[in-house]
């Protein structure tokens, strides 16, 4: 049995007059909304946003990185939106634009107060064949290439931690970083770290970790 929406994911569509039915589904245990239900949410809430800052571009790889500001009144949120070869299964050619849907649909869930009891299906590949194409069980040849294919090693962040650690900070500002560094790797908290997204982190880091030391303010806080 599917599990049931999050009813401040149900009051919120049905305040805008959405159909919980028609902008959302259950996939495999996640919640997923539709895009262009995002974007209505976008301008019911009245959410704007800020010029996006292009963190990483090469349309000739076909890789994006671009972080995206959000805001209600006084209130702001931010997310990263990535696209590569690797997560462009249905949209290769439109690196940028995806980019920037990820992005936006992960701020307007978050301004909203939802994100994480629904996700944008612009999150995720898995996401984008809809309720009626997603598969329930996988088949036999399906099963036995997950798990043959799966890390035999679970991650281990202490590595990832110490690199915070080393650029000095204080330890409010090395967690700020740290939160930082999971958001750019589409997480919320380690538990959400897998063998997919860890590269995502880990680069986050390193170039936190090179960064001149300018950057940072002389109470060792995140600027």
């Amino acid at each position: 049995m599917a599990r049931p929406l999050d009813k401040r994911v149900r009051d919120l569509l049905i305040k805008y007059d959405i159909n919980p039915k028609e902008a959302c589904w259950d996939c495999h245990g996640s919640w997923v909304i539709y895009h262009k239900y995002c974007e209505i949410i976008a301008i019911k809430e009245g959410i704007t946003f800020d010029p996006p800052d292009i963190i990483e571009a090469s349309a000739k790889d076909q890789t994006v990185v671009i972080c995206v500001i959000g805001r209600i009144g006084q209130h702001m949120q931010w997310s990263f939106g990535e696209a590569a070869p690797y997560n462009l299964k249905g949209a290769k050619g439109f690196p940028y634009a995806m980019a920037e849907k990820r992005a936006k649909d992960r701020v307007i869930l978050k301004l909203a107060g939802i994100h994480g009891l629904v996700y944008s299906e612009e999150e995720a590949d898995d996401f984008k064949s809809g309720p009626s194409k997603a598969k329930d069980k996988p088949t036999l040849k399906e099963k036995v290439i997950q798990v043959t294919s799966e890390p035999k090693t679970p991650i281990d962040l202490r590595q990832s931690w110490g690199k915070l650690k080393s650029i000095g900070l204080s330890e409010k500002g090395t967690k700020t970083l740290w939160q930082k560094a999971l958001e750019a790797a589409g997480a919320t908290s380690k538990d959400q770290i897998n063998h997919n997204n860890f590269p995502l982190l880990e680069k986050f880091i390193q170039a936190k970790v090179t960064e001149n030391q300018k950057h940072w303010d002389k109470n060792g806080e995140a600027k």
